[in-house]
């Protein structure tokens, strides 16, 4: 998912830079980077051909479907974590430095699949 959502944000970058479009100067910095008022801004924009505008329109829309795609997801492991399953261990990877909520899940959950395989391959 990330990486949708990333290649789709390129592909708008990549689209303006061809037109010559300049980012206002308000969106300069990382931290207005992809925010919903560069969102509006980016839906504002009309670029030198209609087919050209066309295809950022689409990028765009893209990108904010697979932005909701991943918000959701990550809300789900959330969720997920907070179980009774998940939950104790969760918070025992979390305590390790470097380790936040998505890689200790990523963990559990191949941990998981290891350990079946492991029990299928003993049969």
């Amino acid at each position: 998912m990330s990486k949708n959502y990333t290649r789709y944000k390129n592909k708008v970058k990549a689209i303006l830079n061809f037109y010559g479009i300049v980012y206002p100067q308000e969106f300069e910095s990382p931290n207005n980077h992809w925010s919903m008022q560069f969102y509006t801004w980016l839906e504002q924009v009309k670029l030198a051909t209609e087919e050209g505008t066309w295809a950022l329109q689409w990028y765009l829309q893209e990108c904010l479907k697979a932005k909701e795609q991943k918000r959701l997801a990550l809300a789900k492991v959330r969720e997920l974590s907070r179980t009774s399953t998940f939950s104790s261990d969760v918070k025992l990877l979390r305590s390790i430095v470097g380790i936040g909520l998505r890689t200790a899940m990523t963990i559990l959950t191949e941990i998981e699949d290891i350990a079946e395989n492991l029990v299928l391959r003993a049969w």
